[in-house]
């Protein structure tokens, strides 16, 4: 589950929000610290700019609240009882032109 906003502030600016909501698809049991896949939630800002020339400026940040798991397999290379945790915090830019 997904969704998201737009918000257009002038002709050249927009600004953006979502949030995604996504249940892991690999069972627990056979969960590997080499396929981590224990974020549900990420919660997204950003925002685009249109320049001039066909230049646009756009950019976003990432939010993954801390999550995590406990490996019972004793296959796993790290024994049982291991736990794994993840949170961060992304963020990337992008330049384009359209010609």
């Amino acid at each position: 589950m997904s969704f998201g906003i737009a918000h257009v502030l002038n002709e050249r600016t927009t600004l953006r929000a979502g949030f995604n909501y996504g249940r892991n698809p690999v069972p627990m049991e056979t969960m590997s610290p080499l396929l981590a896949s224990i974020g549900e939630r990420h919660f997204t800002a950003g925002g685009s700019y249109r320049m001039s020339n066909g230049w646009k400026l756009g950019g976003g940040v990432e939010y993954l609240p801390r999550a995590s798991v406990s490996y019972s397999n004793p296959g796993a290379p790290l024994g049982v009882n291991a736990e794994e945790h993840v949170n961060y915090i992304a963020a990337h830019f992008m330049l384009s032109r359209r010609w």
